[in-house]
Parts: C-alpha cells; sequence; structure tokens
C-alpha cells in the first residue's frame, strides 16, 4: 500500500469524490431537473453500455439518462398544460443546422460513405439537440439565468480541473472514472460539453 501507483490512485479518488461531492452541492442549491440533466451530462464519464452493430460509438449510461429525461419531459408537456412563452429566437438557426446535417448525410448515404444505421444514429442525434435546445428553453426561468451562470462556471472549472490533473498524473493507476492514462479529459468534456453548453446558454 506505498509507492507512486498507490498515491496517485488515491489522488484519483480523492478528486472523484471531491466531484461528486461538489456537484451534489451545486444540485442542493439549484434542484431543478435542467440543472441535474446539464451537470450529469457534462461531468458523468462516457460508460459504454452495449455495443451498436456497425458503429464505433457504443450506447453509453448518459444517452440512456437523457433519453429518460428528455422522454419525460416531452410526455409532460403532450399530455399537461405547458405555460405559454415567447417563440424561441434561434429556432430558425438550429432548424437550418438540422436540414444541412440530413442533407449532406443522405448525401454520404448517396456516395456510399455511409451506412443507413449511421444516418439514423446521426439523426437521432439531431433530433436529440433539438429537444434539448426546447428542454431548456422551456425549463429556465428568467429568474433562473444566475444559476445558470453559476452552473456552467462550475462545470467549466471542475472540468479544467481534472484535465489539469491528468496532464500532471498520467500513469497507469487501475479501473476509475478519471482515467490517469491519458491527457485528454476523462469526462464528457471534450466535444459533448460544447455542443450541451451552446444549447444551454443559446
Amino acid at each position: 500500500l506505498s509507492g507512486p501507483g498507490w498515491n496517485m490512485g488515491v489522488a484519483r479518488l480523492a478528486l472523484e469524490c471531491g466531484v461528486v461531492i461538489a456537484v451534489m452541492f451545486q444540485l442542493w442549491r439549484v434542484p431543478r431537473l435542467w440543472a441535474f440533466l446539464f451537470l450529469f451530462i457534462v461531468i458523468f464519464p462516457k460508460v459504454p453500455l452495449a455495443a451498436v452493430p456497425g458503429q464505433t460509438t457504443p450506447v453509453r449510461v448518459d444517452d440512456v439518462v437523457m433519453a429518460a429525461v428528455l422522454g419525460g419531459w416531452v410526455l409532460k408537456q403532450l399530455l399537461g398544460r405547458p405555460r405559454p412563452i415567447l417563440p424561441a429566437p434561434a429556432t430558425p438557426f438550429i432548424l437550418l443546422y438540422g436540414l444541412v446535417a440530413i442533407v449532406t448525410s443522405l448525401l454520404g448515404v448517396a456516395n456510399e460513405t455511409t451506412t443507413i444505421p449511421s444516418f439514423a444514429l446521426h439523426f437521432l442525434r439531431r433530433v436529440e439537440y433539438a429537444l434539448l435546445y426546447y428542454f431548456f428553453f422551456r425549463s429556465v426561468g428568467l429568474d433562473e439565468l444566475h444559476d445558470v451562470v453559476r452552473l456552467v462556471r462550475f462545470a467549466l472549472l471542475t472540468i479544467a480541473t481534472i484535465w489539469i490533473v491528468q496532464q500532471w498524473t498520467a500513469a497507469p493507476a487501475g479501473p476509475g472514472f478519471i482515467d490517469l492514462t491519458t491527457a485528454s479529459p476523462s469526462f464528457s468534456a471534450s466535444y459533448d460539453f460544447g455542443g450541451y453548453l451552446m444549447l444551454s446558454t443559446v
């Protein structure tokens, strides 16, 4: 129970516990579903659940959690009486993005550079992003914008801290949420974070 590897394992465990405690504290301060979804997707690591035939990207835990949250929210919107709200000003740009993405994917299918299953998965990802956009737009009140700023700041600082620790301690240290064998961010920070950050702040 000694040596550099053990010390790094303890440090990683302390960092993971610290992140979890900090996230729970943020959710205690902002007990809202949109806050949970934002922090969970940003902070939770990419844990695979099942492989997709012909695809390199598996179905992940965060995919299932996001589908459950968005699916429940959509049902509530359809069955309930959502409060009236002004039209979302960025909707035309979201629709244009989706249209361009679908057209380029269809061109890829026509040129045999994209498979049908890959097109279907990318299409579902576009639907997911559109639902996330409307989820944040309809769920965050004007009086909660300061909470959004706080959570965005917390997420950015947390991801930066994890990345710095990984840069300094890149060495084998066994299994864990934070992979110290790579210099890339372990959590969903690398590219998902940028998309979710834009959708939650636009």
